[in-house]
């Protein structure tokens, strides 16, 4: 089946025009309707808050597979959300597991929720922003 024949075939063409739309964000003009912009901004908000339940999957990974599919899925996810620090740090961790590089894993997720907590920060703004 092709992926434009998919259920998730809207979910798809929402993350590619979040994609479109951060790559716009140093424009002056939006393309994007209003209703469409706030749409996206609450996805994002989704994304944002649920990134503490993401990284305790992380943490509590039972295996190094396990743990390497939930870095893909926050990296991936990241990137499509507009948090670039958290999805590049995200596929350092996954690609240093999948090819057994060390890696000091505390500091690891230290920095995983540091960048949350930026992300987390930028949020609060941007909502206050919009009060």
């Amino acid at each position: 089946m092709h992926w434009f024949c998919d259920k998730r075939t809207p979910l798809r063409l929402l993350w590619g025009l979040m994609l479109l739309t951060s790559s716009q964000a140093m424009s002056t003009q939006s393309p994007l309707s209003p209703q469409f912009q706030e749409r996206l901004d609450a996805l994002r908000k989704t994304f944002i808050t649920g990134i503490p339940r993401r990284l305790d999957i992380i943490s509590a990974a039972s295996s190094a597979e396990a743990r390497i599919q939930a870095l893909h899925q926050l990296a991936g996810a990241a990137l499509s959300y507009r948090a670039r620090g958290l999805g590049e740090l995200a596929r350092s961790a996954e690609l240093a597991l999948e090819t057994n590089t060390p890696l000091d894993w505390p500091a690891c997720m230290a920095a995983l929720q540091a960048e949350f907590c930026k992300l987390n920060r930028e949020l609060k703004g941007e909502l206050k922003g919009k009060l």
